[in-house]
């Protein structure tokens, strides 16, 4: 109701509002004696029982993992993603809640989870990315490490899909790979650096099912065709702080991405150092499944530390100057971990109180030469540090420094060329991987130019190895000789026990 300014009500605005409101009514009354396809009904409830009627399209859950193609001088490469999007001529389908850093060196030959958006069913044949700009940290020509910032705000990458992905009543998991080597122009001797549209490849698959349980009040849907055993919907890890816990349900921010995912849990996810009780604001590793429902299962929650510490994974890059460790940071989670630390070198003060583990899982290592500990540590590791405190300054002139209790060897990826390859027995092998020149191992490592390695019967391979194959090769990398006051210049030899092998010819 409106009045003017000597306070007499205004009957013209007055008849219009009443007018407005009849016409409501009668809407209304309108709606409550009709039904449809695709509506809901809400009661409106201590109001005479009357109820509304709104629209709620149907939709479908899309899993959406992310990966990367190995790459050799570069030792990480983070992208700011503005969205992702699945599109026809008259359609679009958001897949990512927001813009995200999402961070590519990890996942070399891998995938992981990055969103579980609601996708409304139809044809898309189109995928698009638009990114804003990319942090490369890589070798120069002379072996040293630098990182440079690239800014291509709205650089758009259409990828048209062959076959078109089809989202109908049953979840379904899309995989998208970055070329990173095509994606980045790299000039190490000139230190240039140009970012082109992002060059993908993607597949959308059926989650395979996998055994074990599903959490309670979770149904998963028929599995029509099992998937690549290169992507067959297992987290190998996440880690990121709890910020938000139920008895069935955690949601996990993931490191420095923004991406927040809902993971399921019940009685059979095992937790170290916490309980679903306790799990709320910690710092967290996981591990699990993807669901044919198009949900995620926790089978493993293991507590790192209050939310007072800091996890930070990445490549070592030798001894700084107060010979404390560099770590290229690809990422971390908690205290004074920034995503300005992406890509930035840290010293890493380990000392005799130090642990030192092997985030394994299901590789077997039994009987092999092969150690990491305080004098099996080397530059070009890819390692993950835990610590009770929080980053601190650092007075060797990197932006920061962490003293860990923990060091822990992580699977990496390495390319190269197959010699002296020699089959073993139920599906082992053993074979010398001559590395590529620009190999971020070999350029670190003066001298080295090869690495053994052992192909388990746990070991995911491509089929009819041998000598002169071209392969990249995903597992955990060892230094065979002990690194304590190794002399300048001294050639150290590496073996790698793989968890999977691909053909890169």
């Amino acid at each position: 109701m409106w009045f003017t300014n000597n306070h007499r009500y205004n009957m013209q605005g007055l008849s219009a509002t009443f007018l407005t409101v009849a016409l409501l009514m009668g809407l209304l009354l309108l709606s409550t004696g009709c039904g449809g396809a695709g509506a809901s009904q809400a009661n409106n409830g201590g109001n005479g029982g009357g109820s509304v009627l709104f629209s709620a399209p149907a939709t479908t859950p899309v899993q959406v993992w992310v990966g990367a193609e190995p790459t050799d001088r570069i030792l990480t490469f983070r992208l700011s993603v503005t969205s992702i999007k699945l599109k026809n001529s008259t359609a679009a389908a958001d897949l990512l809640p927001g813009a995200s850093d999402l961070e590519f060196t990890r996942v070399e030959d891998a995938f992981v989870p990055v969103a579980l958006p609601d996708v409304a069913p139809d044809t898309y044949d189109q995928l698009e990315m638009v990114v804003s700009g990319a942090r490369v940290t890589y070798l120069d020509a002379n072996g040293a490490v630098r990182t440079k910032d690239v800014a291509s705000p709205d650089l758009t990458s259409l990828l048209t899909l062959n076959p078109a992905a089809t989202v109908g009543e049953i979840p379904t998991m899309l995989t998208i790979d970055v070329d990173v080597n095509q994606t980045v122009q790299l000039d190490p001797v000139n230190n240039l650096v140009t970012l082109n549209p992002p060059v993908l490849s993607a597949r959308q698959s059926d989650i395979a099912s996998s055994p074990g349980p599903a959490p309670s009040g979770i149904h998963a849907g028929p599995k029509k065709q099992a998937m690549l055993a290169s992507n067959t919907g297992q987290v190998e890890r996440l880690v990121g702080q709890v910020v938000w816990a139920a008895s069935d349900q955690l949601s996990l921010q993931v490191g420095q991405s923004g991406s927040i995912l809902v993971l399921h849990i019940d009685s059979n996810t095992m937790f170290d150092n916490a309980t679903p009780d306790t799990v709320n604001g910690m710092l967290v590793e996981v591990e699990g499944r993807a669901l044919t429902d198009g949900t995620l299962y926790a089978s493993a929650v293991g507590a790192l530390f209050p939310d007072t510490g800091v996890e930070v994974e990445g490549t070592l890059a030798g001894n700084n100057p107060s010979g404390l460790l560099n770590l290229v940071a690809e990422d971390g989670i908690g205290a004074s971990m920034t995503s300005a630390l992406v890509g930035a070198t840290l010293s890493i003060a380990v000392d005799g109180s130090t642990g030192y583990g092997i985030h394994l899982g299901n590789e077997d290592m039994g009987g092999l030469p092969v150690l990491f500990d305080e004098s099996h540590i080397a530059a070009g590791q890819r390692i993950e540090i835990d610590s009770d405190f929080a980053l601190q300054p650092d007075y060797a002139g990197n932006p920061a420094q962490a003293q860990p209790y923990m060091v822990e060897l992580l699977r990496q990826t390495l390319q190269g060329t197959v010699q002296n390859y020699q089959a073993g027995d139920s599906g082992t092998a053993e074979f010398d991987l001559v590395l590529t020149p620009s190999s971020y191992l070999g350029i670190i490592n003066a001298g080295t130019g090869t690495v053994h390695v052992y192909q388990r019967y746990t070991t995911q391979a491509t089929a009819g190895i041998q000598n002169g194959m071209n392969l990249s090769v995903r597992g955990f990398l060892f230094c065979t000789d002990p690194t304590d006051n190794v002399p300048p210049g001294t050639t150290l030899h590496f073996a790698m026990v793989a968890s999977s092998i691909n053909s890169s010819n």
